[in-house]
């Protein structure tokens, strides 16, 4: 009897492991270097392929509070779009351009579960930029992250 019992709570704590890594809860977040804006460093998280663009932060419970997403595309001066498909959590969107924030869109709420994709609305930056910033909604204001401020990659290249 003990043997089945320890076999049945051996299964159970990898069953609810298992869970919370595939939720995300036990994976620590990716790490690919450090922005920094104006005089605010924090981490990064790149985006740089195209299933990484088009997934961005769908789907995920969360963005550290202390952590950007990058979003990097294979070419620069362009005006990509950008959608909150199932996303759970407000953002900010910083666009930049040669360096610079050019564009801010603050607290950018989440689409509701089950929108239809040809109704989601789409973000555009209002020139063409090189990247895209992702952070939790408020950041920008709460660090005065300002059309104007300089942005440095240096780190990640």
């Amino acid at each position: 009897m003990k043997k089945v019992l320890i076999s049945l709570a051996g299964t159970a704590a990898a069953i609810v492991v298992l869970g919370l890594l595939s939720q995300g809860k036990l994976n620590s977040p990716k790490y690919d270097g450090e922005i920094i804006i104006d005089k605010t460093k924090f981490k990064l998280e790149l985006a740089d392929t195209e299933e990484e663009r088009r997934v961005g932060l769908s789907n995920r419970e969360e963005l550290d509070k202390d952590m950007g997403v990058l979003f990097v595309f294979e070419t620069e001066n362009i005006q990509p779009g950008f959608w909150m498909k199932d996303m759970k959590f407000a953002i900010d969107i910083l666009w930049i351009n040669d360096n610079e924030i050019v564009q801010i869109d603050n607290n950018v709420q989440p689409s509701e579960p089950g929108t239809a994709d040809n109704e989601l609305i789409l973000y555009m930056p209002n020139q063409p930029i090189d990247y895209v910033l992702e952070l939790n909604a408020g950041f920008a204001n709460e660090y005065n992250i300002k059309v104007g401020d300089t942005v440095d990659l240096s780190s990640l290249q």
